[in-house]
């Protein structure tokens, strides 16, 4: 075997672009979201953000880690790191209008799209495809 076919660090750094299902259907969209994958050395560096944002929130709501607050908190440092891991989108809009990618946008969309934030994760992982 080729040794190139084991290089999965290329392929992170490299990334993907996919399609964003339809989350009752399944059926594809028009949009597309571009990310690294893990094990890039943004990954790695956003990943490291995410554990310290956790640990944090694990100390602050010890005792009432089943409180809104705490999940709202969790939900919001999952978003900025999936969002650190985005490169980019296309087909996304507001009130009919192109939505232009950013670090906040993408926070916005994974916070009030669950779905569409699962499907960024299962990309992020999809070393096969990059």
């Amino acid at each position: 075997m080729d040794i190139k076919f084991l290089d999965t660090k290329s392929a992170a750094e490299r990334g993907l672009t996919f399609t964003v299902k339809q989350p009752e259907s399944g059926e594809d969209t028009d949009v597309k979201i571009s990310v690294i994958g893990a094990g890039s050395r943004v990954h790695k560096e956003a990943l490291r953000e995410y554990q310290r944002a956790a640990d944090a929130i694990k100390k602050e709501f010890e005792g009432k880690e089943d409180s809104v607050e705490a999940e709202d908190a969790y939900n919001l440092v999952l978003a900025r790191f999936v969002a650190k891991c985005t490169k980019g989108w296309s087909g996304l809009t507001s009130e009919g209008r192109p939505l232009p990618f950013s670090e906040e946008a993408a926070i916005n969309l994974y916070l009030c799209s669950p779905d569409t934030l699962s499907q960024v994760i299962t990309q992020i992982g999809n070393l096969q495809e990059m």
